[in-house]
């Protein structure tokens, strides 16, 4: 089911989509670098502005409200090409789903982040695939993190507390301002309005 796209304002970035708007809270929460449509790329018929660019990882990430069309993986994959650098699509708005734990040999159930839909893009290699993992060892690997415990349910802890995080965030009613965009406004209005006394 296709997810409606709403714009969203967070952070002082409107969001094309609330989905976007989640994963920079996820970014937020764990304190990752991240840049909001940074660039317009054009790659003769096809134009693209990649969602996010994670600068201290050096990769791109697109997010998508379904699974990728034939488009958007060319999309993608161009911009692996151009860049060289490695690309995701995370598709699907992610949730909590409870499972039979697979980071011990513990018999027990855990609930972690589920939902998301990965196909990534290797820059340098120009290779492409749906990656079948779940989607908090993706973020744990493609963030970069240090495995500093052999205890996996330690190691995952902020990430799935960022999922929650950005799960849990409450946006203003669509249609609202923000409240330094209502600020900033108010400032140009009283700027605007000396302006008109003076002349006067």
């Amino acid at each position: 089911m296709e997810i409606e796209s709403i714009e969203t304002f967070y952070n002082d970035i409107c969001f094309r989509s609330r989905l976007e708007a989640r994963w920079a809270i996820f970014w937020d929460s764990l304190k990752v670098t991240y840049e909001y449509e940074p660039r317009k790329f054009d790659f003769g018929e096809i134009r693209y502005i990649p969602d996010f660019w994670l600068p201290e990882q050096q990769k791109w990430v697109e997010i998508k409200g379904q699974m990728p069309n034939d488009v958007e993986i060319k999309k993608a994959q161009l911009l692996a090409q151009e860049t060289k650098n490695d690309v995701a699509i995370l598709s699907g708005l992610f949730h909590f789903d409870t499972f039979v734990c697979n980071y011990c040999n513990s018999s027990h159930y855990i609930t972690i982040p589920s939902g998301v839909g990965i196909t990534y893009f290797w820059g340098q290699k120009r290779t492409m695939n749906h990656v079948h993992i779940q989607i908090d060892e993706f973020s744990f690997v493609f963030l970069g993190r240090k495995l500093g415990t052999t205890d996996l349910h330690v190691a995952f802890t902020d990430i799935h507390l960022a999922f929650r995080r950005a799960l849990a965030h409450k946006f203003p009613a669509a249609g609202t301002l923000s409240s330094s965009f209502k600020k900033d406004l108010k400032k140009t209005f009283e700027k605007f309005s000396q302006g008109i006394d003076e002349n006067l």
